[in-house]
């Protein structure tokens, strides 16, 4: 979709050309050819921001289906393997998770570093 939108500006461009290149051009035409065109931007918005809803939309029950599915016991046999692979003790991890370096570790950043965690 978003392929088409220059397509559309290099054709209103050569318009604009065309009508300045033609004095005697018909102005209703004209006038006419401006009003579907910006029929067009407001239509070719209005499906852009409709496709990104739809993945947005998309995301959101993807999230939900993972969470539903969510076994905490396969999560912590994969956390420990991880651990054991990267040879970490649990204090050089939390070290690891603090991304401000203030000593605390913050819910954000656990959950952060714990979806890290299982990318790798």
């Amino acid at each position: 979709m978003a392929t088409q939108q220059p397509n559309m500006d290099a054709l209103n461009k050569a318009a604009k050309r065309r009508k300045t290149s033609h004095p005697g051009a018909n102005p209703e035409m004209t006038k006419k050819i401006s009003s579907l065109y910006k029929r067009w931007q407001k239509l070719w918005l209005r499906s852009s921001e409709r496709h990104r809803q739809l993945l947005e939309a998309k995301t959101r029950l993807n999230d939900i289906a993972l969470a539903r599915s969510f076994d905490f016991d396969k999560w912590r046999k994969r956390f420990n393997n991880w651990v054991d692979q990267q040879k970490l003790r649990v204090s050089d991890l939390f070290h690891r998770f603090d991304s401000n370096h203030d000593g605390m570790l913050t819910r954000e950043e656990f959950i952060k570093a714990l979806k890290a965690s299982g990318e790798t």
